[in-house]
């Protein structure tokens, strides 16, 4: 039952997306990417959060990086496998290099083990740059 109501969410929320983007005049890449993922981010968002306020840090840095290689690895490989997969947007090739940007976060909590106030908002900004580019 949980799984027809999780799988009736997604369904919701992908139709819902494209009537977003289709009324706005917005491509259906910039929807996903804002609206989507945002929404299907929010319980690692939660979790992370809780997790880091109880000195948990190893916990949130591990969600959020297992989270997106989970993601880009076996969910793109799964919907793929499923049905193939076209993309059109010129918003990947930003995609590409936020990605990149992911990895080099990642390789500074690794090598230096945190991750400071400015460089957390550094990483906030660079995400609302991204969209904000996107959006143009």
């Amino acid at each position: 039952d949980e799984i027809g109501v999780v799988a009736g969410g997604a369904h919701f929320l992908v139709e819902s997306a494209v009537a977003i983007a289709r009324t706005a005049g917005l491509s259906e890449w910039v929807i996903g990417e804002t609206i989507v993922a945002v929404g299907t981010s929010t319980p690692e968002i939660v979790a992370s959060v809780a997790a880091a306020r109880k000195g948990m840090g190893d916990v949130a840095a591990g969600n959020l990086i297992g989270s997106n290689v989970f993601n880009a690895l076996f969910v793109l490989g799964i919907a793929s496998v499923l049905t193939p997969l076209r993309v059109v947007s010129t918003a990947l090739g930003t995609a590409t290099w936020m990605l990149g940007l992911s990895i080099l976060a990642a390789v500074l909590l690794g090598t230096r083990g945190r991750l400071g106030r400015l460089e957390g908002l550094a990483l906030v900004l660079i995400n609302l740059f991204r969209w904000a580019l996107d959006l143009l």
